[in-house]
């Protein structure tokens, strides 16, 4: 029968909101966290990153390589 998912539209397109997958649900939830945490610091770290290698460039007079292997060592 096709008309079975069309009679609960919710847990049909949303299954992770049934009450069965409640740990799945924790999780996901958990990783969102994380992964939000991780981007943001990240970016604070790029922000760190570029005002380092902006005193740098200031201070050493170094050409932009330098920056750039920093970056990519760090992130």
């Amino acid at each position: 029968r096709t008309g079975a998912k069309n009679r609960n539209p919710i847990n049909w397109i949303y299954p992770r909101t049934t009450g069965k997958t409640g740990i799945n649900d924790r999780n996901s939830t958990f990783n969102a966290i994380t992964t939000l945490a991780l981007t943001a610091v990240r970016s604070c770290y790029r922000r760190l990153i570029n005002i380092f290698c902006h005193l740098i460039n200031i201070y050493c007079r170094l050409p932009n390589i330098y920056c750039r292997l920093i970056k990519r060592t760090v992130i």
